[in-house]
């Protein structure tokens, strides 16, 4: 499985990153994500949780992702062109639990760069 530089918001070929996150508090431990995306596991809590080992033949290039849990919400970084399956696994969670967003990509030849703080956009000048 490929990795990518946690100070960007692109894999090394270019494949856009995306976040995923499970807001743990509404999640029921239905499942019905697990059968989308083979990462998303249950977790010993019994609820969903996301393991990117768990999957038991990643694709070529699959990331390893970085995953994170804060403040009642486990958040998983990856860089890799398997977005679709989370967004699907998303789509099938009846309580809403998961959101998949793309990071935008970073500014990296002077240019603006606009990013997503809480509820609002900030764009710098670089």
């Amino acid at each position: 499985m490929a990795t990518h530089d946690t100070d960007t918001d692109t894999h090394e070929d270019g494949t856009p990153a995306y976040r995923v996150t499970i807001d743990t508090d509404a999640c029921e431990g239905i499942f019905a994500c697990l059968t989308r995306d083979p990462r998303f596991v249950e977790g010993d809590d019994g609820l969903a949780t996301i393991d990117p080992a768990a999957d038991p033949v990643p694709p070529e290039g699959s990331d390893d992702g970085r995953i994170r849990e804060e403040d009642g919400r486990i958040v998983a970084a990856f860089a890799d062109d398997r977005i679709e399956e989370a967004r699907t696994a998303a789509a099938a969670c009846p309580p809403n639990a998961i959101t998949v967003e793309e990071c935008p990509p970073r500014a990296t030849d002077g240019g603006e760069r606009t990013e997503r703080t809480d509820d609002r956009t900030r764009t710098d000048e670089r």
